[in-house]
């Protein structure tokens, strides 16, 4: 068995006043799902999605927060999800 370091939670543990986001494709259970990978993984935000987003000019996205914060986008572009990532950091 080969065993692989998670490199975001190894890096996460030491991140002072750096915000961390982490990405998750899962198709079954997305909230609780995107939700345990952030905890897991020590996140601030996790932006969850389904995989009919793959190859998609736009996507149904959901930005979870550390803080229990749901920013919900819905047919947003690649731009629009990059934007509203931005908001939530600055």
């Amino acid at each position: 068995m080969l065993f692989r370091s998670d490199l975001l939670k190894g890096l996460s543990k030491d991140k002072g006043h750096r915000s961390y986001i982490g990405f998750c494709l899962v198709d079954d259970d997305l909230k609780v799902v995107a939700k345990k990978k952030m905890k897991d993984k020590g996140l601030d935000y996790i932006l969850a999605n389904s995989p009919d987003a793959i190859g998609s000019d736009v996507r149904d996205v959901i930005i979870y927060g550390r803080d229990d914060t749901e920013t919900i986008i819905q047919g947003g572009s690649v731009f629009d999800i990059a934007y509203a990532l931005c908001r939530l950091i600055v």
